[in-house]
């Protein structure tokens, strides 16, 4: 069984595509989620290795880029202990996305974030009259 959720991040290792002997598309990459600020200090980032299987695949291998905001929703799987460099013990943290969406960092009008364009309104059409139907003069009414 495995849990439901959602990661916020950015992608720090390019999507790698591969083809399963079956022809089903996988695409592996990683996340470096935000964690929240404890206390006024700054949390490290965690890293959060995303795979991603058939048509949500093709999207990340053909959209998604080192460095780019995204949002992806799946299954949280279980963590994998492995053993540092340094001798001390990690968890490899694991997510199964089964959507993936863009997300920027920057607020609209933040220096640097891209221009936001918006056009007018269109004004509603001008209603027609209708022509009568079947040669009728008058309405059936």
């Amino acid at each position: 069984m495995s849990f439901q959720g959602m990661i916020t991040g950015r992608v720090g290792r390019p999507p790698e595509m591969k083809f399963l002997d079956s022809g089903t598309a996988v695409c592996n990459f990683s996340v470096a989620v935000r964690q929240p600020r404890k206390q006024g200090t700054e949390q490290p980032a965690r890293w959060v290795r995303v795979t991603c299987w058939a048509r949500t695949a093709e999207f990340a291998a053909n959209y998604v880029k080192q460095g780019d905001g995204i949002v992806c929703y799946g299954a949280v799987e279980v963590p994998e202990v492995f053993q540092k460099r340094d001798g001390g013990q990690g968890m490899a943290e694991a997510f199964t996305a089964h959507l993936i969406e863009p997300w920027s960092y920057r607020p609209e009008g933040a220096e640097g974030a891209p221009p936001v364009v918006r056009q007018a309104p269109q004004p509603l059409p001008t209603p027609q009259p209708q022509q009568a139907a079947l040669g009728y003069d008058d309405p059936p009414f």
